[in-house]
């Protein structure tokens, strides 16, 4: 039976359960949530929430033509930049379809289980996405998760620019530094608490013809870069092997496994050949890989980032001499 006219096919600003976001290649089809103009004005608004389907495939929120915030890469069990994610995604599991060669679609939906509570995902007037669930207790919608357009934390699009790295927890310092081998392009810029301009390297790669000397970093527990202009090949076996390309390639700046699905054992590669743009720490199973010169090692830096995650975000459960023996 052909349908002339499917509401499905037409989400406004709501996506629930059954709906997809996407792009269908043949016939040019896009599924995409718009904000309502205000809180009574059901016209459409200035924001609007797409699947990208570059790269690999990730959820972004725009203002207009202006990117505003992306849900990171989806990882095989979910979107890396939304880790909470993972606690319900027992009631409503995600659905991602296209991670394929060539494919026909790339969409993303979800469905809800039986007796699961009722859920929307929205995008609000006020450039906010969010997953709703009904309590049945209080009578009301709660949040689930929540991402704003206008996140003054590290939710913001590419807030510390090019191989910058925000971090929530660093609000006495802007939230915003640079990753490892890297310091602010301009420090008066930064001073005045301007990263938009990001960060430069410390130390040149060494990588001619393929021969190099350098060495790879790893920054732990990150929403993964925006994977746009990135090489994707998800039937890459193992991160060693994601390694190996990468090390292979002297204009590889850094690696990532692209599903995470298989625990210790990672699969799928992601490269990224061009700036590293809008990585941030997270609550997050997935590390970044990043090319350094040798010389960026002899000094046995460390970043703050890997301490942070060592001891717990400096828990007085970690301080050296609380310990005891029973």
């Amino acid at each position: 039976v052909a349908y002339p006219w499917q509401s499905f096919d037409y989400p406004s600003d709501t996506l629930l359960p059954g709906m997809k976001l996407g792009k269908n290649f043949w016939t040019g089809t896009e599924w995409q949530l718009t904000s309502w103009r205000s809180a009574d004005d059901p016209s459409p608004g200035e924001y609007r929430r797409t699947l990208e389907t570059k790269g690999l495939p990730e959820l972004i929120l725009w203002r207009g033509n202006v990117k505003t915030h992306r849900s990171g890469p989806y990882n095989g069990l979910y979107f890396n930049g939304v880790p909470e994610a993972s606690t319900y995604m027992n009631m409503y599991p995600l659905h991602v379809t296209g991670l394929t060669a060539r494919p026909t679609e790339i969409t993303y939906g979800y469905t809800a289980e039986p007796g699961a509570p009722l859920t929307r995902v929205v995008v609000n007037h006020t450039g906010v996405a969010e997953r709703l669930v009904w309590n049945t207790d209080t009578g009301a919608w709660i949040s689930f998760f929540s991402r704003g357009a206008r996140d003054i934390t590290c939710d913001a699009y590419g807030k510390c620019g090019a191989f910058g790295l925000c971090d929530p927890e660093a609000a006495l310092s802007g939230f915003c530094g640079c990753v490892p081998g890297f310091r602010p392009i301009s420090t008066s810029a930064w001073q005045m608490k301007q990263y938009v301009g990001g960060c430069q390297r410390d130390a040149v790669l060494e990588c001619r013809a393929g021969k190099t000397t350098d060495r790879f970093k790893v920054v732990p527990g990150v929403k993964l870069p925006d994977t746009q202009n990135a090489t994707v090949d998800i039937d890459v076996a193992s991160l060693e092997e994601c390694k190996a390309r990468c090390y292979a390639n002297c204009s590889c700046l850094a690696y990532a496994a692209a599903d995470i699905r298989g625990g210790g054992n990672r699969s799928g590669c992601i490269l990224w050949t061009d700036a590293i743009v809008d990585l941030r720490l997270i609550d997050s199973k997935q590390d970044l890989y990043l090319r350094l010169s040798k010389s960026e090692f002899e000094g046995h830096a460390v970043c703050l980032c890997i301490i942070r995650k060592a001891t717990g975000n400096f828990s007085g459960e970690n301080v050296i001499g609380k310990g005891g023996f029973s």
